[in-house]
């Protein structure tokens, strides 16, 4: 809970915009804010078992370079519902295909790929190569957000809606 509460505390990150969420309407609300778009897919992948080895079989870049801004929230542990959601200019996301390596069983993940950006506490000094991105899985309850228009590819794993505007 602690380390929840810090992370949704702390600054963002150099070229990082960040929220703590409590809703599916505000986690909704802020993937508008940011992109401005009201037609999105949401990206979800299968439950990853803990500490499971896996390989890789195939990688498909899902979202229009130019065009993508995508929005990955991530469960946070706490006594109710919380989702960590930020923004990373430059973020790829690819639809992956993976093997369990213990069970043989072929499951769908998410990767969402971002370049390095600085952390203000970074304990590890790594030189940073030109043009590398850092990956991490979405698995399971975490979601990511593309705006329609970004999507390359579609997949298993993508539901497409739009939300309707309304006025009061």
């Amino acid at each position: 809970m602690n380390d929840t509460l810090e992370l949704c505390n702390h600054s963002s990150m150099e070229g990082e915009t960040r929220t703590c969420v409590a809703t599916f309407e505000d986690m909704l609300a802020f993937a508008m804010s940011l992109t401005g778009s009201y037609n999105f897919s949401i990206l979800a992948g299968d439950v990853l078992q803990p500490q499971g080895i896996v390989k890789v079989l195939d990688l498909q870049e899902m979202t229009n370079e130019g065009q993508s801004a995508s929005i990955a929230c991530h469960n946070a542990m706490f006594p109710f519902q919380v989702f960590y959601c930020h923004y990373i200019r430059g973020t790829k996301v690819f639809n992956v295909t993976l093997e369990i390596e213990t069970t043989n069983e072929i499951i769908m993940a998410i990767a969402s790929c971002h370049p390095r950006v600085r952390i203000p506490l970074e304990e590890f000094h790594v030189p940073k190569i030109q043009n590398e991105l850092l990956c991490h899985w979405n698995f399971g309850d975490n979601i990511v957000w593309v705006p329609q228009q970004s999507i390359l590819t579609q997949s298993s794993h993508t539901d497409s809606f739009l939300i309707s505007q309304t006025t009061s």
